[in-house]
């Protein structure tokens, strides 16, 4: 998803819905603009979805994630909002499940809603120390 043109009254996202995305490294998908993720699977990537600047990735709506490398990337300095954060979306069996690399604005948290963490060799990834508030309908194991 490339960078997206914004108008004076309103907002553009990208809405990507039930997509299948199997891969054999790579990059599955790759965002540059704000992008609502719902309904998908990726499996099989080294990077699954990640954000570059400009971009967001907000996850509904029962998203998976397994058996990637790196399943979720966000590593953006700026983005328009288009939706909530990350809620009913399960990652299971990768390598690290989220990666916060960049978030934009001044620290924004990130807030967890409904996911399940299952089997990664890292679930969260925060060297910045981002805040994350995982809700309490959020499992670890």
């Amino acid at each position: 998803v490339e960078p997206l043109a914004y108008g004076d009254d309103k907002e553009v996202c990208v809405n990507v819905r039930d997509v299948t995305f199997a891969g054999d490294g790579g990059v599955g998908l790759q965002v540059m603009g704000p992008t609502l993720v719902r309904g998908c699977r990726f499996t099989g990537w080294d990077v699954a979805a990640q954000a570059l600047d400009g971009g967001w990735i907000f996850c509904q709506e029962d998203v998976r994630f397994d058996r990637n490398a790196v399943a979720l990337r966000l590593n953006s300095n700026f983005s328009v909002s288009c939706g909530g954060n990350i809620n009913n979306t399960s990652f299971t069996r990768n390598g690290v499940a989220l990666q916060l690399e960049r978030i934009p604005g001044e620290r924004m948290g990130l807030i967890l809603d409904y996911c399940t963490f299952y089997g990664n060799g890292t679930d969260i990834e925060n060297p910045e120390n981002y805040t994350v508030e995982l809700l309490p309908t959020t499992s670890m194991k």
